[in-house]
């Protein structure tokens, strides 16, 4: 968009310039050729009819000046109308090229932003999945604590053993004691 900013800037510039210029020269062509019908004009009251030798070419040059003159202005004029025709055509483009790039950038950006708000849906989406992925794999855990039997190591065992056979020792003499004390 800045581009065709500057384009459109410099094209606006340089028909300014065109236009000024036009502006200057046509009506120092037109002058030129009034004066050139003017001094025509007398030049044919002075010699009339009359075959006048200097006079004749005198005015047989004046009349290709004015020719030139009148053809140069023309020129000028299809120059300047063909120019302004050309701009008001580009500048209508140009127009036309930045409400369109302008449509671009607006949907761009809706969809930039819809984009923004699924990856943000998702994002959300994802975390929950994880957290409650990491509550399965704790609770996962858990019962497999609880359900998973692990055997004792011999250490334990034996432990586990001479503390069951201490335990029957206690209770054996405890038993053989309240024996003795009834008899």
């Amino acid at each position: 968009l800045s581009a065709l900013s500057e384009a459109k800037a410099r094209a606006a510039k340089i028909r300014s310039k065109e236009s000024a210029l036009f502006k200057k020269n046509e009506p120092e062509i037109q002058q030129g050729l009034e004066g050139v019908k003017i001094a025509l004009k007398a030049l044919r009251e002075y010699y009339g009819n009359q075959d006048q030798g200097a006079g004749t070419g005198i005015v047989g040059m004046l009349e290709v000046v004015e020719s030139d003159f009148a053809k140069q202005l023309a020129e000028m004029r299809v120059a300047e109308a063909t120019a302004a025709d050309d701009f008001k055509k580009e500048e209508g483009e140009m127009k036309l090229e930045t409400s369109r790039k302008e449509q671009d950038v607006k949907y761009k950006t809706e969809a930039h932003q819809r984009l923004d708000a699924d990856l943000t849906d998702l994002q959300s989406d994802a975390d929950s999945a994880q957290s409650v992925l990491d509550d399965a794999k704790a609770y996962a855990e858990t019962v497999k604590s609880k359900c998973t039997v692990t055997p004792m190591s011999f250490e334990e065992k034996k432990a586990k053993r001479q503390q069951e056979i201490d335990d029957l020792k206690g209770a054996l003499t405890a038993l053989e004691s309240s024996s003795s004390s009834t008899a």
